[in-house]
């Protein structure tokens, strides 16, 4: 019974940290120009796009995640999601598109609700620029994909990273994520990339519990060893 309580010990003491995965609690994209009171929370797709000058064709998408069930320090993320064919405009395979990823600050600019949010509502949108954001927003970091990018996405950082730090540093909550695509389209690359709102996960990481000291794997090797026995011989007579 102690043998075993002993290897017990050992192994829960290397037991990695549980992660909290949510799912994005509002998701919508906004569009500019002639399309900047359109709304579009509750769509399956939400588009991401920039070409330039036109308005009309650029779209950022917002995400909202609900961090009250969070009961545990963060040292890392991932998040995960997957692109789709949008079938509006024309990408190949060689075509590198960049993508940046911002959070908003903590505040009552994240308290937006999908059913209202426009061009002109989204907080903390440069509603002059078809990728920019206003000062005060948290670049979080910056992706790639090649063409439509048909195929799912993870991007993600470890501790002391802006997202890491931002989500430690939260008061409210909430943790809104501002997605725009920096690559700008022309008139022979002028895709509208799309992603799957269902299919949108962020995995928020706990720390690792401590593994087992080297004091301890002595204790444990020392107390699960079988004891030598001695072969002793008898002298002639």
């Amino acid at each position: 019974m102690f043998r075993k309580l002993v290897g017990w010990l050992a192994i829960t003491a290397c037991a990695q940290g549980h992660a909290a995965l949510l799912p994005a609690a509002a998701d919508t994209f906004v569009s500019g120009g002639a399309n900047a009171s359109t709304i579009y929370g509750g769509d399956a797709n939400l588009l991401i796009s920039n070409m330039g000058a036109d308005l009309s064709l650029a779209n950022k998408m917002y995400l909202d995640f609900d961090l009250s069930s969070l009961d545990h320090d963060v040292v890392s993320y991932w998040m995960q999601f997957s692109f789709l064919d949008t079938g509006m405009g024309d990408t190949v395979i060689s075509d590198q598109w960049r993508f940046d990823v911002y959070a908003l600050p903590d505040g009552p600019d994240e308290l937006w609700d999908q059913s209202t949010l426009d061009w002109t509502a989204a907080p903390y949108n440069d509603t002059g620029s078809a990728d920019g954001v206003l000062t005060g927003a948290v670049f979080v970091q910056y992706f790639h994909v090649s063409g439509m990018g048909l195929w799912e996405i993870s991007i993600g950082g470890g501790d002391n990273t802006p997202l890491v730090d931002h989500v430690m540093a939260d008061t409210n909550d909430r943790l809104t994520l501002v997605f725009v695509r920096q690559t700008e389209g022309d008139e022979i690359r002028d895709y509208i990339h799309g992603i799957s709102a269902l299919s949108v996960r962020l995995n928020l990481q706990a720390p690792a519990i401590p593994e087992p000291t080297m004091a301890l794997a002595a204790i444990v090797l020392a107390m699960t060893r079988r004891p030598r026995h001695r072969r002793y011989g008898h002298a002639g007579s």
